[in-house]
């Protein structure tokens, strides 16, 4: 179900950014960007480091919008993914310790958000963005079978959880480049917050803790283009 959804979101998204396009030379002013960062679910953090341990997930996402309703107002649809790569941990804990089972486990994230975004001029160079979204969240974990498990006949085991999330984001822009024609292309900077509830907490380790919510804090990179900056 969840894969169906991002795959018809991901046509839903071609043909958004077609349309962003073909307003380039119409009414409506376009962008589009491509962005690189650092998530941490501080919020899962107990479950979350005794199988990813403490380091973040890499992520990276891809939007295109338009600006509606008022000129330094964009409305932006996107697409997220995060990966990260750890060790399934046997249940319950020793004496408070927990031990690996030699299991890999996979996590895939995937989120399709709706992004509003005002964009305001410091300077003729500098811009700041307040970016709040809401979008559809999934998690995918993969655990793959040792080689002694898959001798005698066990598999790798796949679950998947979806659910909603907001997402709170500021940042600062600066113009790099402007064409001669119309548009500048832009480098950000980005932090914010994200809240994703009810994800967790249904089994395993996240339901011995109590952790329902994956979210947390990200920072990010990215580039942007826009038709009318």
């Amino acid at each position: 179900m969840a894969r169906s959804v991002i795959r018809g979101s991901l046509i839903g998204a071609v043909f958004f950014f077609n349309v962003c396009v073909s307003c380039a030379s119409a009414t409506y002013p376009w962008n589009f960007g491509l962005n690189f960062g650092m998530y941490y679910p501080s919020l899962a953090n107990d479950s979350y480091v005794q199988i990813y341990d403490k380091d973040g997930c890499f992520q990276y996402d891809i939007k295109a919008g338009m600006s509606l309703l008022h000129e330094n107002l964009y409305f932006n649809f996107g697409f997220l993914n995060m990966s990260k790569s750890g060790e399934t941990v046997y249940m319950p804990p020793v004496n408070g310790e927990w031990f690996r089972t030699g299991n890999d486990s996979k996590l895939e994230i995937r989120n399709i958000y709706l992004e509003a975004s005002y964009i305001s001029d410091i300077s003729s160079k500098f811009l700041l963005h307040i970016s709040p979204s809401f979008g559809y969240f999934t998690l995918d974990e993969t655990i793959e079978a040792t080689s002694e498990q898959k001798a005698i006949g066990m598999s790798s085991k796949e679950s998947s959880e979806d659910g909603l999330s907001l997402k709170l984001k500021a940042g600062l822009m600066y113009k790099i480049y402007e064409f001669l024609t119309a548009g500048s292309l832009c480098v950000n900077f980005d932090a914010g917050y994200e809240f994703v509830p009810g994800i967790l907490g249904k089994s395993g380790i996240s339901k011995y803790y109590g952790e329902d919510n994956f979210g947390g804090p990200f920072i990010a990179i990215g580039i942007s283009f826009f038709s009318d900056l």
